[in-house]
Formats: structure tokens, sequence, C-alpha cells
């Protein structure tokens, strides 16, 4: 038989990878885009902050919010609610403080998750 042991492609190869090409050039496309958005180069400056139970709230320059939760700090962990809703801003908005406490955290940090580690998390 002739063209035996050779295969051409199906309609259906074709469209899968007609497809594939596709979700290739949107992937490219909306990769940008997020990048942009996820710039790791921006600088985070907060606008405002505040307490809602044992979270901290950031509200960034860019309209960005961010939260978490006090243990995340040993200081704020052991403060009472009338203590963490003490927080200030400082530094221009890089920085959060809490002069009870004498505890600061820099914004940069909090948004990029970036938490102290304890002795048993050590």
């Amino acid at each position: 038989m002739a063209g035996e042991g050779t295969r051409t492609p199906s309609a259906g190869y074709a469209q899968l990878t007609h497809a594939s090409g596709i979700s290739r050039s949107i992937a490219k496309s909306w990769s940008k885009h997020i990048t942009n958005c996820m710039d790791a180069n921006r600088e985070s400056i907060a606008s405002r902050c505040w307490i809602e139970g044992r979270r901290v709230w950031i509200e960034l320059s860019d309209q960005r919010m961010v939260s978490f939760p006090a243990n995340k700090y040993p200081l704020l962990a052991n403060s009472s609610a009338a203590e963490l809703a003490q927080v200030k801003l400082r530094v221009g908005g890089r920085a959060l403080r809490w002069e009870s406490l004498d505890e600061d955290i820099w914004v940069e940090d909090a948004v990029a998750g970036r938490f102290p580690r304890t002795l048993a998390t050590a």
C-alpha cells in the first residue's frame, strides 16, 4: 500500500496545533501584563494602616491592600488589642511602628510575606 508507514496529520491534530498556538499567543500577551502588575522593583508605600481583629491591614499608595495576622510577629502576637491598635505609619509610609511595643515592620517585608523566623520555625 502506498504511503504505508507514513502518517499525515489528521484534522484533529491540525485543530489542536492551532489551538495551542492561540494559547501561546494569549500567554505571551498576558505574561507581560501580569509581570508589569507584579513589578518586583516597584516600592511599596503605605497610605494608611489599621487593625481588624488580630489582622494588620495596609493600603498601599497604588490602591493595593494587604493584610497579615499579627501573630506572624512575636511582639504583636503577645500584645493586647489596645496595644495592637496603636500602629502608626513612619518613614514616609515605608514602615509600621508600634511605639509602646518598640516594634517596627517594613511595609515592603509585609507585602512580600517576609516574616521573622521564630525558634519554632527555625
